[in-house]
């Protein structure tokens, strides 16, 4: 089953919508093989536009379009110098998550003046929930990195959605643990297993994603691991407990820059993907 697919299971506890869309301009000639293709693999529609005299109004019907298809999490996809008349084609691809946490997080137990150490060495105070639970968590020794899965809530069996944090060591860059590990997709599989952790996470609306390649524009939002259109951001804590063996709990404090993921466990996939190095970059 692929991504265009996954979204037709149900689940009333988790909301997921994915839409795709091509904007072509109205004068460009598309082969019928790419328009099937494009309609038959990726359940795309398309749509003809004057990008040459009608570039503005253009940009403004795909951002409102984006926006409707992502509940307004992501707006403005498209600024006016991204479609000129040079512009023949735009390819569009939303995707839109809302889920509850399997497990609460205790407002009381919020540590209202904590410290986040950012990679520049700066300090900066941020609020951080508390909660204890079972988790599937992994260590691995090579990239120095704790990971760690934190569910949300599914009334079908055969799905399960996560949140995956990936914390660095403190001294670790996470430039380099991010690298290696888009070498080695994986990796996250293969290193899980099932302990009790302290999760901790920053109290705060999470990190707006955006990079630019070939044009292709990219942002993302997500609101504390509840609802997510294109990328997230939130922080944890751990402290592990080993299965069959006797020992005090170590406390593990997510204090710097993570990775984190939201992603269907059982088909390994990825959602959103992003990084959170400083709340000051929170939107």
């Amino acid at each position: 089953m692929n991504l265009t697919e996954f979204h037709l299971i149900q689940n009333t506890q988790v909301k997921l919508k994915l839409a795709n869309r091509l904007y072509a301009q109205n004068s460009y000639k598309l082969q019928q093989d790419y328009l099937d293709l494009v309609q038959g693999s990726f359940k795309a529609d398309i749509k003809l536009e004057n990008f040459i005299n009608n570039s503005a109004a253009v940009v403004q019907t795909i951002n409102t379009w984006v926006e409707d298809r992502t509940n307004n999490l992501i707006q403005n996809l498209l600024s006016q110098n991204d479609v000129t008349r040079d512009t023949r084609l735009i390819i569009i691809n939303c995707i839109y998550f809302k889920g509850t946490w399997r497990k609460q997080f205790e407002e009381r137990s919020t540590n209202e003046n904590a410290d986040f150490h950012e990679a520049s060495d700066n300090v900066s105070k941020v609020k951080i929930m508390f909660t204890k639970e079972k988790y599937l968590y992994g260590e691995n020794k090579n990239l120095r990195v704790q990971i760690a899965h934190l569910p949300y809530k599914s009334d079908n069996t055969h799905v399960q959605f996560v949140f995956t944090v990936i914390l660095p060591e403190k001294g670790v860059s996470l430039d380099s643990v991010e690298q290696k590990l888009s070498s080695k997709p994986q990796l996250l599989q293969q290193i899980l297993n099932e302990e009790e952790i302290f999760y901790f996470l920053y109290r705060t609306k999470l990190l707006g994603y955006s990079q630019s390649v070939y044009r292709c524009e990219r942002k993302g939002k997500v609101s504390l691991g509840s609802e997510a259109a294109a990328a997230t951001a939130i922080i944890m804590i751990k402290q592990s407990l080993k299965l069959h063996r006797e020992h005090n709990p170590i406390e593990f404090k997510g204090d710097r820059p993570f990775l984190f993921f939201i992603g269907e466990r059982r088909r390994n996939l990825v959602l959103f993907g992003g990084k959170y190095v400083s709340p000051r970059t929170a939107s």
